[in-house]
């Protein structure tokens, strides 16, 4: 033992405040080490994940409009889009759909001409500027994809590895 280890009770506090060391297994690594491991934790926990994610795209694939936004990663975000705009109720027009996804204007309107013609995107108000959101269907297999998304986060890691990291990161900055 060092004499840190044995000193009397200072203010109340053992010790005096300061912390026992050993040269054995109770010494503590530093907190970079320990921010490192838990961040590593965390990077494993998401990359198995994405690869559940990644896996389920691809052998999903039963109809036509898992096909379809399934097939690129704009048709994909593009799905998100639409039923974003659906569930806020803000329908998009296609510059404002094309700015989202970073590509062309003439891009969404192709896009989203295959989709309103497959019955996977409307108008929203035809009265007004052409605004555009996720038809029912399309809602509907949004909301099945959310479902498996929910079902393998729960499942995974990817929780409890983020919530570790983000609480030790927040105590870290406390102190």
């Amino acid at each position: 033992m060092t004499d840190k280890e044995n000193k009397p009770h200072e203010g109340g506090i053992p010790n005096g405040g300061v912390m026992q060391t050993h040269d054995d297994w109770a010494t503590a690594p530093p907190m970079e080490a320990v921010e490192t491991t838990l961040f590593k934790a965390y990077a494993k926990e998401l990359f198995i994940r994405e690869m559940t994610v990644f896996k389920y795209r691809q052998t999903r694939m039963n109809n036509k409009i898992q096909r379809y936004f399934n097939s690129t990663p704009t048709r994909n975000a593009l799905a998100r889009v639409l039923c974003l705009a659906t569930y806020v109720n803000q329908p998009y027009t296609k510059t404002e759909i094309s700015e989202q996804l970073g590509v062309s204007r003439q891009a969404v309107h192709d896009l989203i001409e295959e989709c309103a013609a497959e019955g996977w995107a409307e108008l929203a108000k035809p009265e007004s500027r052409k605004r555009y959101r996720a038809s029912p269907t399309l809602v509907e297999a949004g909301e099945s994809y959310a479902k498996f998304n929910f079902d393998t986060v729960r499942e995974s890691g990817v929780v409890d590895a983020f919530a570790a990291l983000a609480s030790f990161q927040k105590l870290r900055q406390a102190s």
